[in-house]
């Protein structure tokens, strides 16, 4: 089968090129979260208090109380007491505001690890970023010696 065409060349700049981009917006809403902190028995629940307990009596001679309660939050992240409602839960029963938890989780979370404890996924998640989490200090610039 024959076809008759033209073809014509004409220079094409990049301002004439067009990348089509496709956003993918889901249409189902993300399956809900849920701590493995749900599923301990009354036991483990009993033993993590006792240590979350005796975390938050050993910072007793530490003035700052924000620094208490980013110790105590860490701890609880470590055992996977990771949401907010969890955090504020048993750090309630341990002596802290749940305003005071609350407010911590909206100021100390973020991308930069610099200047932020926690990140939190969009299921509601939180967790050390991994240079806290390790106790590194993440230098700004790097400079290596000769």
């Amino acid at each position: 089968m024959t076809t008759n065409s033209t073809e014509t060349t004409r220079r094409v700049s990049a301002k004439d090129i067009v990348v089509p981009v496709i956003l993918t917006v889901p249409t189902t809403p993300i399956e809900p979260y849920e701590s493995p902190a749900l599923r301990w028995s009354s036991q483990q629940k009993d033993r993590f208090l006792h240590d979350l307990q005796h975390l938050v009596d050993s910072l007793a001679d530490t003035p700052n109380k924000h620094h208490r309660a980013i110790a105590a939050i860490n701890f609880c992240m470590d055992a996977r007491v990771d949401t907010a409602s969890l955090l504020r839960s048993y750090l309630k029963l341990v002596g802290f505001k749940t305003g005071h938890i609350t407010k911590l989780l909206e100021l100390e979370t973020g991308d930069a690890p610099e200047d932020n404890h926690w990140k939190r996924d969009r299921a509601g998640r939180y967790w050390q970023h991994p240079s806290a989490a390790a106790g590194i200090a993440v230098p700004a610039k790097r400079q290596l010696s000769a």
